[in-house]
């Protein structure tokens, strides 16, 4: 009786996939399915160098397309390989750079309305709270964007993160206030870089004649501490002034908070800001 044919080796298998998909890659370079199939093959089998070699290769194309969560999953998985490998990093801050970037103009129209939870001067119960990570994002793009150095985007968090901590304080909790208050820094031309960068008008707040009603919806002291300020009413829809042009999720906070369907978001500088901040406090003096 004939013995039964040796099953094929499993090692055999993968080389003959291999082999194809190197053949397919040498005909349609940019196939990034083939290129997938045959990274995840190397790095099944644990051949380290190949891996590294087509995962980079599949990195630098994805990086071509405006997805980035399949990018950053991928230098992961690299970085698990080679932590310092300096291309991978590079990549991996592309990436996360322009993930910022794409939620910095992302319409905020989808935040639900507060609805029955509104009051009555129209925000939602609950508070509007300093948010870090809307800051951080914001120090990260300047510093991808060589905007400001490593020292200056290390100092102005470590300045932001002891401001923040403190139960008190009569400045702004922003990274750009900090930047403001730092030797060595071009605070003008961040502005403008921001204000080209993420598409959101700039307004030299002021200079405008914010109205009252509006204004109180957010108690002063708390507007001036997280660089948000209402300034005014256009219909049903409300006009707010920033500090930070950069995080959708602080707009979606701030909408929600507010309570309104709409708002209608505009840049501002730190001494903008600080001016029209002053100018409600002046008026109210005035008013009694």
């Amino acid at each position: 009786m004939p013995s039964p044919s040796p099953k094929p080796d499993s090692n055999d298998t993968a080389m003959e996939a291999i082999h194809t998909l190197e053949t397919l890659l040498e005909v349609f370079p940019e196939d990034i399915s083939s290129l997938e199939s045959l990274t995840a093959a190397y790095e099944e089998m644990g051949d380290k160098a190949k891996f590294m070699e087509k995962g980079k290769r599949l990195a630098r194309l994805l990086s071509k397309g405006d997805d980035t969560k399949p990018v950053i999953k991928l230098v992961d998985r690299l970085l698990h390989i080679t932590p310092n490998d300096p291309e991978v990093l590079a990549l991996q801050e592309e990436a996360l750079a322009k993930d910022i970037l794409a939620g910095m103009n992302a319409p905020v129209s989808d935040v639900p309305h507060a609805g029955s939870d509104a009051g009555a001067a129209g925000h939602t119960v609950g508070e509007l709270t300093f948010d870090l990570h809307a800051e951080l994002d914001l120090a990260w793009l300047l510093l991808q964007k060589q905007m400001i150095t490593q020292e200056q985007y290390e100092a102005s968090i470590e300045r932001l993160t002891t401001s923040s901590a403190a139960q008190r304080g009569d400045s702004p909790l922003s990274l750009l206030q900090e930047l403001r208050e730092m030797d060595r820094v071009n605070l003008d031309k961040i502005i403008a870089f921001l204000a080209s960068e993420t598409g959101m008008p700039f307004l030299e707040l002021g200079r405008c004649e914010c109205d009252e009603e509006t204004v109180s919806l957010l108690p002063l002291p708390q507007a001036k501490r997280l660089g948000v300020l209402p300034f005014d009413r256009l219909s049903t829809d409300l006009m707010v002034a920033l500090l930070n042009p950069v995080s959708r999720e602080w707009r979606q906070r701030v909408q929600m908070f507010l309570g309104v369907d709409k708002v209608h978001f505009y840049f501002t500088s730190p001494d903008e800001f600080l001016a029209a901040i002053v100018k409600v406090q002046e008026r109210r003096a005035k008013s009694g």
